[in-house]
C-alpha cells in the first residue's frame, strides 16, 4: 500500500496552494504525510504540473507524482489514477491535504476494515448518506476497473462519488462526533475555524 496525499487542486477559492499553507509550523501536505506515515507505508504526493517546482523544494522529487497528461479527466480522480498508473499493483490510502482535522483513529478504522473485509474495491466513510471520498482506501483491483471503464469510454462522470458507485465500496458509517474530522478548508474566511 502507498499513502497518497492529494495536493493537486487549483485552490482557487483559497487564493493560495493549500498544501503549502501552514498549521502549527508545518505545511498541510506535511501534516497529511505524517498521518499516513503512522501506517508505516511509503507516502507520495499527487501534484499538478504547475506545482512540481514548489513541492520539490518541500519533499523529495521521487515522491512527487504529477498528473498524467494522457488522462483527459479532472478533479481528484485524475491524481488518484495518475498514481495508480505509476504503481498499478499498489492499493492507495488517499488523504486530501486540506483535511487537516483528520484523526489518525479514523485512518486506522479504514485499515482495520480492509483487513477484516478484504474483498471490497474501496473503503470510505459515509457521512449522512454522502461519501467522504478523500480519506479512503482504493484498491489496485478497484482502480484497474476504473481505468478499464475510462479506456472503453464508459466513465461518464469523473466525480469521486460517481466513481465509488461503480465500485464494490465498503461504506463505514461516520459517527456524528467524528464529522468535524472531515471539515475541509476552502477559503481564507474558513481558516478562522482552526
Amino acid at each position: 500500500m502507498i499513502g497518497l496525499v492529494l495536493c493537486g487542486g487549483q485552490s482557487v477559492r483559497m487564493g493560495a496552494d493549500k498544501g503549502t499553507m501552514l498549521v502549527n509550523n508545518q505545511t498541510w501536505a506535511s501534516l497529511a504525510e505524517r498521518k499516513l506515515k503512522s501506517l508505516n507505508i511509503p507516502v507520495k504526493f499527487s501534484v499538478n504540473t504547475g506545482q512540481e517546482a514548489i513541492y520539490s523544494n518541500l519533499f523529495q522529487k521521487e515522491n512527487l507524482i504529477p498528473d498524467n497528461q494522457t488522462l483527459h479527466i479532472g478533479g481528484p480522480l485524475k491524481g488518484i489514477l495518475s498514481v495508480h498508473l505509476s504503481a498499478p499493483a499498489e492499493d492507495l490510502f488517499v488523504l486530501a491535504c486540506d483535511l487537516i482535522k483528520m484523526d489518525i483513529s479514523l485512518i486506522n478504522k479504514l485499515i482495520h476494515e480492509q483487513k477484516q473485509h478484504p474483498d471490497f474495491d474501496a473503503y470510505v466513510f459515509l457521512n449522512n448518506e454522502f461519501y467522504e471520498p478523500l480519506c479512503g482506501i482504493y484498491t489496485a483491483k478497484g482502480l484497474a476497473k476504473i481505468v478499464k471503464f475510462y479506456k472503453e469510454g464508459n466513465l461518464k462522470k469523473h466525480s469521486m462519488h460517481a466513481t465509488l458507485d461503480l465500485l464494490n465500496t465498503d461504506k463505514l458509517i461516520l459517527p456524528a462526533a467524528e464529522r468535524s474530522c472531515f471539515k475541509n478548508f476552502n477559503s481564507p474566511t474558513e481558516l478562522n475555524e482552526l
